[in-house]
């Protein structure tokens, strides 16, 4: 590992509940696996999308040391995979914590929900079903944890730390700009619409987030190069 890698390592396993918030490249999904190799964790639940689910296997195949089992296939074949567990890695698609609400009541050391960002709307039924999966530890990756308004943040956070993020539009009030308009039936709506203090966010996130980009870790990295390639 680098040595910032070794930080979000050290990060995600004394926090226990932790947003990984690093730039896209740096290795989330490695300083996950180490976080779970060096902490000895047996039961392992990886959330992530569906068309990212073999690359884990690949990268769990070169640096994990658990056996791991992706959830794939029709209904017959997940069950079977799913109730044939017995430890190590499993590997499943968001919409499959949907469809699989038996994974609820296994017993997991860790749940990684990598491109967490899916979980930004708390009403989707993909979102309360991972929410229905209880582990000591969890760990959300995430290069974009806030893509366009605070609030998105609220879920993911409301996953992490459930008791101390449960009210939305007490979030809402303290940290976002927000938009009051009545509209055509003379309902009153209320908008969130951005940040009020970057300074006042960074302080609530500083605990539970961990973030860094390219320039920051990797000074040497050259800057990036754009070629135009001609299609016919």
């Amino acid at each position: 590992l680098y040595n910032y890698q070794r930080v979000a390592v050290s990060f995600m396993l004394k926090g226990q509940r932790v947003l990984c918030a690093d730039d896209m490249g740096l290795g989330k999904t490695l300083e996950s696996i180490a976080s779970c190799e060096e902490a000895g964790l047996q039961r392992i639940l990886i959330v992530t999308l569906n068309s990212v689910k073999f690359s884990w296997e690949s990268e769990l195949l070169k640096w994990g040391s658990k056996p791991i089992v992706v959830v794939n296939g029709d209904k017959k074949k997940r069950d079977k995979q799913i109730s044939g567990y017995q430890g190590g890695y499993m590997v499943i698609n968001y919409e499959g914590c949907r469809i699989h609400p038996e994974l609820a009541g296994m017993d997991w050391d860790v749940v990684i929900c990598d491109e967490a960002h899916k979980l930004k709307n708390k009403d989707t039924l993909h979102t309360i079903a991972v929410k229905r999966i209880k582990s000591q530890y969890a760990w959300a990756l995430t290069g974009t944890p806030m893509e366009n308004s605070p609030q998105e943040l609220l879920s993911i956070l409301n996953w992490l730390y459930p008791h101390s993020f449960s009210s939305y539009w007490k979030f809402v009030d303290q940290y976002c700009v927000v938009n009051e308009f009545t509209n055509d039936q003379g309902k009153d709506i209320r908008v969130p619409c951005g940040a009020i203090s970057p300074k006042e966010m960074h302080e609530l996130l500083q605990p539970v987030m961990i973030r860094r980009l390219k320039t920051e870790v990797l000074p040497d990295l050259p800057e990036k190069q754009y070629t135009s390639i001609p299609v016919e």
